[in-house]
């Protein structure tokens, strides 16, 4: 090995120990394996044309990125999930309409408040408890007059002119397109219980009524 520390000691004495010279010697070591002539200038070394590594490469195989630390947001509850849980809380069991909690939340889809499905039909009729329904799978009491085979279509519609369902009455160019607007509830109850009936609580009654059944679904 002291023969190769001797050669590369030549090398640097023949490039940096004489800079005005220009002549070449041709050198060979046998340790190194290498052998050519060397230039003595510093104009003369040849320059490196490959590719530059950087000290910190992330290519390399056994490069470990670092941790994220910034936390991903968490995903928001889906609708229907809300919508079950609380119905769960109004009663134990759960209120008959709790078996529509996806019908309920598509119906809440676009709404001012999604869960105005969910909680005016707890408002008219219990949920459909029984004794509280006045017209078989009609939970919303959409009437007079109209029957449903299903409380999915009350919800829903089925498309039939007299079977609009919630969903029907709440279309953007129905008469709640007002409170569609403004998600104003007062306008809402002003048409779908209005106060000029007698039997009808007060607007404002409506409107805490549903408030605190909300509180529900927190």
């Amino acid at each position: 090995m002291g023969g190769l520390s001797d050669y590369f000691g030549a090398i640097l004495k023949r490039v940096f120990g004489d800079k005005n010279k220009s002549t070449e010697q041709g050198l060979t070591s046998t340790p190194g394996g290498i052998s050519g002539n060397i230039s003595k200038t510093m104009n003369d070394i040849p320059m490196y044309s490959g590719p530059v590594i950087p000290a910190f490469d992330p290519r390399m195989t056994d490069y470990t990125p670092p941790s994220q630390t910034t936390p991903s947001p968490a995903p928001q509850r889906p609708l229907q999930q809300r919508i079950e849980s609380g119905l769960s809380k109004f009663s134990n069991p759960p209120p008959p309409i709790a078996t529509m909690s996806s019908q309920l939340a598509q119906a809440g889809q676009g709404l001012p408040d999604q869960l105005l499905p969910a909680i005016l039909s707890l408002m008219e009729t219990g949920g459909m408890q029984e004794g509280k329904t006045l017209t078989p799978n009609n939970p919303y009491n959409i009437g007079p007059g109209v029957n449903y085979s299903d409380p999915s279509i009350a919800i829903l519609g089925g498309g039939d002119q007299n079977q609009l369902g919630l969903s029907g009455l709440l279309r953007p160019t129905g008469l709640y397109s007002d409170y569609l607007q403004s998600g104003d509830l007062s306008q809402f109850f002003n048409r779908f219980t209005p106060p000029s009936d007698p039997r009808n609580p007060s607007t404002e009654e409506l409107v805490n009524r549903y408030n605190l059944l909300k509180a529900l679904f927190e």
